[in-house]
């Protein structure tokens, strides 16, 4: 809403209007009527094995616009939310954000304010999770300690030791070097927490690790 007044004096002069008489195109004051809360959404990596995790965001205010947008953390399914601290004026962006509790998993969500003054309210459920884990996997391998035909047959277990314990592992990839040599990719990998690799080398005859 935009507004300006007119003043008349006891003469009866009249206060021209913006735009008039040679008046600048200009009003006196404007104001910005908004009576809905402005919106925001998080959203960040499912996993994550380094800091800091980055949690994007985008905030949207088609009336006033955003002023603020805030990020909240929680850890655990038993934590409380906690405002960490980490804020902005842009509509889109990331927070870096530092998992101080260390592994687990940390759930999201953001918090918008508009020009009106107007506060988003907090969701029922986070916008978004993503488990942290800096333990990597545990692998045994073994196989026969001598052969005289190929391919040669290893077999592996693999375990996650850390707060992914239990859970389906991404893979799994067989490295070889011959005679001692640098470590090459054999070109095998599964899918499996455990089973069988048969590998045929073309190096020939010698000692394989």
């Amino acid at each position: 809403y935009d507004f300006f007044t007119i003043a008349v004096d006891k003469a009866g002069n009249i206060e021209p209007r913006p735009g008039q008489s040679g008046q600048a195109p200009v009003v006196d004051g404007t104001t910005v009527y908004d009576a809905s809360p402005p919106q925001s959404q998080a959203s960040s990596p499912a996993f994550a094995n380094r800091a800091p995790i980055a949690v994007a965001y985008e905030a949207q205010d088609p009336v006033s616009g955003i002023a603020s947008v805030s990020l909240y953390a929680k850890f655990g399914d038993t934590g409380s939310w906690e405002d960490t601290g980490l804020s902005s004026s842009k509509t889109t962006g990331a927070f870096n954000y530092l998992p101080l509790f260390g592994e687990g998993i940390y759930y999201f969500y953001t918090i918008a304010t508009d020009n009106a003054g107007h506060v988003e309210g907090a969701p029922v459920d986070p916008d978004t999770a993503t488990l942290f884990d800096t333990t990597p996997p545990v692998t045994a391998l073994w196989g026969p300690s001598g052969v005289n035909r190929l391919p040669i047959h290893l077999q592996y277990s693999c375990i996650e030791p850390g707060v992914l314990s239990g859970s389906p592992l991404k893979g799994v990839v067989l490295l070889y070097r011959f005679n001692a040599g640098e470590w090459r990719s054999t070109g095998l990998a599964s899918s499996s927490e455990s089973g069988s690799f048969y590998f045929t080398p073309s190096e020939g005859p010698g000692v394989y690790d």
